[in-house]
């Protein structure tokens, strides 16, 4: 039983917080050994009935340092002479570059394509990938262009409505 329990604590990787103990109680039940009414005559048989109780309880101390822990993730990198606040704006600048990825099937439409040698995937790849850093310096130049003359908008919305942050597709496709 005690194996039973220790296998289910650590199948869900909560043995340290919990301290289980399990109680073996014997119960008495009393039934008739014959039917009918019971009256004075009346005999009964005793069976012993094996129970088991759990009790729980919680270790606060490993609660406590697991909480501290909680919304805590370690980053891991073969950088090693960057320093640990480098590492995070690094990943912090992940969706930006993930953001620059989806509009290769967006904005360039990318698809599936079968190519037979691996030297035209990469030519394939080194053009989407030169697409990709053209449309990007074209943006960055842009709203440098805008932050030197003071431009805090630019009407490229439908209606002539502002946008702060221009896309080279908004500039060159009006979308």
């Amino acid at each position: 039983m005690t194996a039973a329990v220790t296998a289910i604590l650590e199948s869900r990787s909560v043995s340290e917080f919990l301290k289980v103990e399990i109680q073996e109680k014997q119960q008495e039940m009393f039934h008739q050994t014959q039917l009918g009414r019971p009256n004075a005559q009346t005999q009964y048989r005793r069976e012993v009935e094996t129970r088991f109780d759990l009790s729980l309880e919680l270790n606060q101390s490993q609660l406590a340092v697991a909480a501290a822990g909680d919304g805590v993730f370690p980053l891991i990198t073969n950088l090693t002479d960057w320093s640990a606040s480098e590492v995070l704006q690094a990943y912090k600048r992940q969706p930006i570059i993930e953001k620059r990825f989806s509009q290769l099937k967006t904005g360039f439409c990318v698809a599936p394509v079968y190519l037979m040698s691996v030297t035209r995937i990469v030519g394939l790849l080194a053009v989407y990938f030169l697409a990709l850093m053209v449309q990007s310096l074209l943006e960055r130049e842009l709203r440098r262009s805008m932050a030197e003359t003071g431009l805090a908008n630019v009407p490229l919305y439908p209606e002539g409505r502002s946008c702060s942050r221009p896309t080279t597709r908004q500039v060159m496709c009006g979308k």
